[in-house]
């Protein structure tokens, strides 16, 4: 009896040892997302993004985006920084990401205006 338990302890803590630490929201439909033609590279030419309902959605669209560039993300690119900015009477979305585990740092400008849950 005790080498039974011994054992149904030691797999219980090998099976929590291989679980991912790391935070994945669950996927949302993004079906209607649209993204305009704009590069991201500043406020006068962001990308504005389209089509979604809530704070969830906009955040994996904004994502979805840097990925369809630079893969998949905390292997390939990680955010460093994300920042709301109001400027005028458009809202934005602006988030810094390390490509790799490089220094290499790189930054997008979304325009975000239309998002639900970033309106005045």
């Amino acid at each position: 009896m005790r080498n039974l338990l011994i054992i149904c302890i030691t797999l219980a803590v090998a099976g929590c040892g291989s679980q991912s630490t790391k935070f994945r929201a669950p996927k949302e439909d993004l079906s209607k997302v649209e993204y305009s033609t704009g590069s991201g590279d500043s406020y006068e030419d962001p990308v504005v993004i389209t089509g979604v309902q809530t704070q969830s959605e906009g955040v994996q669209a904004e994502y979805r985006f840097i990925s369809s560039k630079y893969g998949e993300r905390y292997k390939d690119w990680s955010v460093v920084e994300q920042t709301i900015i109001r400027e005028k009477d458009k809202v934005f979305d602006v988030i810094e990401i390390r490509l790799g585990s490089d220094s290499d740092r790189r930054i997008y400008y979304f325009e975000v205006t239309s998002f639900p849950w970033k309106k005045k």
